[in-house]
């Protein structure tokens, strides 16, 4: 069969070393014995389709006398996991591992990260799974650039910590005042020496600031 280098050439080097090397080889030629797959895997997706009839419906009955961990089924949906860890594959190669016991195909992750955005929650997961190639890390960045007018915006703000304190002012003036055994009446001037309306200036942005972030 002809090999289609679909992956990054890196990435499809790293696999076919390994799916060349004898340990593989052997570790997949009992694999595919012990899981009754064809010793060069499946030819066509029907042949696949009635294996995985057979070994869930095993499944089904071993779950059912409590032995469905060890059932063809679940050693197989094991198996690319366990593979990748025995011989340090990153996560990303998991499926690439499935498709050679099932078909002997040789294809490799295009590229060792993942940007996944997640509209509801306005956020993007990135996920490394190995270090990068500077080529890499350019293609990240704009993957990054790609998704960014889809997330949450949120410019720097200025004096935040100050404007919060001349609000505190106000609400520390109102409960001195409202207190029946105060002495005197408590002006927002003296407080602020005077800078009223910069204080009232504050409570005004942070009002505007609040509702423009968290009132949707």
């Amino acid at each position: 069969m002809e090999l289609k280098f679909i992956a990054r050439k890196k990435n499809y080097d790293h696999i076919l070393l390994l799916v060349s090397g004898p340990d593989f080889k052997r570790d997949v030629m009992i694999l595919r014995h012990n899981l009754a797959i064809p010793p060069q895997g499946f030819k066509t997706d029907t042949d696949y389709d009635t294996w995985m009839v057979r070994i869930a419906c095993d499944y089904t009955k071993t779950f059912k006398e409590g032995l469905w961990s060890s059932s063809a089924f679940m050693r197989f949906i094991n198996a690319p996991r366990l593979l990748s860890e025995r011989y340090h594959l990153p996560e990303n190669y998991h499926r690439y591992i499935k498709e050679y016991i099932l078909y002997n195909t040789v294809r490799a992750p295009l590229n060792n990260f993942e940007i996944t955005p997640s509209a509801p929650t306005g956020h993007a997961l990135i996920k490394v799974y190995a270090n990068l190639t500077n080529e890499e890390l350019a293609e990240l960045r704009q993957g990054i650039d790609r998704v960014s007018p889809h997330l949450l915006k949120y410019q720097p703000l200025k004096n935040v910590e100050r404007k919060i304190a001349n609000e505190q002012k106000i609400a520390e003036r109102d409960a001195h005042n409202s207190d029946k055994k105060r002495e005197y009446i408590l002006s927002l001037s003296e407080m602020s020496q005077g800078k009223v309306k910069k204080i009232y200036a504050d409570i005004r942005e942070l009002k505007d600031l609040r509702e423009k972030r968290f009132v949707k």
